[in-house]
C-alpha cells in the first residue's frame, strides 16, 4: 500500500461528497423533483471519482490495479459533464413545451451524450502512458492513435463549457433574487471544479486538486440544497 497525503485528501473529499448525495436524495424524497435526482447523481459521480482515486493507496505505484482505478476515475469524469449538461439543459427544453418543440435543444443534449460516450470510451481503451508523480500519487495520460491525450480531454472539456454557459445563462435570464444567486454559485462552483481539473497537469499543483473540487462541489450543492425563503 501506498498511501500519502492525496490519496486521504480525496478520501475525505468522496466522504463529503457523500454527505451531500444523501441531502440530496432526502431532498428529492421530499420534492419529487427529478432535476433533483439528476443532480444528486452529478454529485454521486465525483464521489464515486474521489473514492477511486483514494482506493489507488492500495496499490503500489504503476501496478495494473492502481492504473485501473485510474482509468476508471478518468471514464467517470468525462461523463460528469455530460450529466450536468441534463441538468442544465432540460429545464430549458420543459419549458419550450417539451422535446418535440425544442428539438435544437434535445439534439444539443444527444450530441453531448454522443460526444462523453466517445470520450469514456476512448479513455477506456486507450493507450496508459506515465506522466508523473507526487507523493506516491502517479498522474496518467490516455492515448488512442492518431488522437493524443489532449485531444481526448478536449471533449469532456467542450461539454463542461457548455455547462458554464448554460449557468451563465440562467443567471442573465433569472429576474428573481433567489434564483439568480442559485445560478451564480452554480457557476462559481463550476469554475471552481474545472479549475480543480487544470491542477490535474502538474506536479506541483496536483495537490490543490481535491481541494478544488471539494469546494466547488459543495458550493454546487449548496446551491441546489438552499431553501427559497418564504
Amino acid at each position: 500500500m501506498t498511501f500519502g497525503i492525496i490519496h486521504y485528501a480525496y478520501l475525505t473529499e468522496a466522504l463529503l461528497m457523500t454527505v451531500c448525495v444523501l441531502l440530496l436524495v432526502r431532498r428529492f424524497v421530499s420534492q419529487r423533483n427529478r432535476m433533483t435526482l439528476v443532480f444528486t447523481f452529478f454529485i454521486l459521480g465525483y464521489a464515486l471519482l474521489c473514492f477511486l482515486y483514494f482506493g489507488r493507496g492500495f496499490f503500489d505505484q504503476g501496478v495494473d490495479g492502481s492504473i485501473l482505478m485510474y482509468r476508471s476515475g478518468m471514464v467517470v469524469s468525462a461523463v460528469i459533464p455530460a450529466i450536468l449538461a441534463v441538468f442544465m439543459v432540460y429545464p430549458m427544453v420543459a419549458a419550450k413545451g417539451g422535446l418535440s418543440k425544442a428539438k435544437p435543444l434535445a439534439c444539443l443534449l444527444l450530441v453531448l451524450w454522443l460526444m462523453a460516450i466517445v470520450a469514456a470510451f476512448l479513455l477506456m481503451i486507450g493507450t496508459v502512458g506515465f506522466s508523473f508523480s507526487f507523493n506516491d500519487f502517479d498522474v496518467y495520460s490516455t492515448t488512442f492513435a492518431p488522437l493524443s491525450y489532449t485531444a481526448i480531454v478536449a471533449i469532456p472539456i467542450s461539454i463542461a463549457v457548455v455547462d458554464a454557459l448554460a449557468m451563465a445563462l440562467m443567471y442573465v435570464r433569472e429576474t428573481e433574487a433567489f434564483f439568480r444567486m442559485r445560478a451564480l454559485l452554480l457557476l462559481v462552483g463550476w469554475v471552481v471544479v474545472l479549475s480543480g481539473q487544470v491542477m490535474l497537469l502538474s506536479a506541483t499543483t496536483l495537490v490543490l486538486n481535491p481541494v478544488l473540487i471539494t469546494a466547488g462541489t459543495l458550493l454546487m450543492a449548496a446551491a441546489i440544497l438552499r431553501r427559497k425563503p418564504s
